[in-house]
């Protein structure tokens, strides 16, 4: 191997490692997702609090003991709606 491939192959590898550190959030924004729930708690001003529901919101089940994957999903929402500064005025 070369000087030149062996740098091609570290870099290669360092940009590897670097993607997996950094985790992708695969969302699903249905109504009563984590993703949704989390977006609607702070639209509404209401406190960090990861669950969702397996149907529609608030007539299904509720989940609060969720995955990591669930987890990364409502903070991507409360998240996004943060840097959006999408929040309900209430007055």
């Amino acid at each position: 191997m070369t000087i030149l491939e062996n740098d091609a192959a570290l870099a290669a590898q360092d940009a590897a490692e670097a993607a997996a550190r950094v985790p992708t959030v695969v969302t699903t924004k249905r109504h009563g997702s984590p993703f949704d729930r989390g977006s609607a708690d702070y639209y509404y001003g209401r406190a960090y609090r990861p669950h969702y529901f397996v149907g529609a919101t608030y007539s299904s089940a509720e989940v609060t003991d969720l995955t990591a994957q669930e987890l990364a999903e409502y903070r991507a929402g409360w998240e996004e709606a943060d840097r959006y500064g999408d929040q309900k005025d209430w007055g």
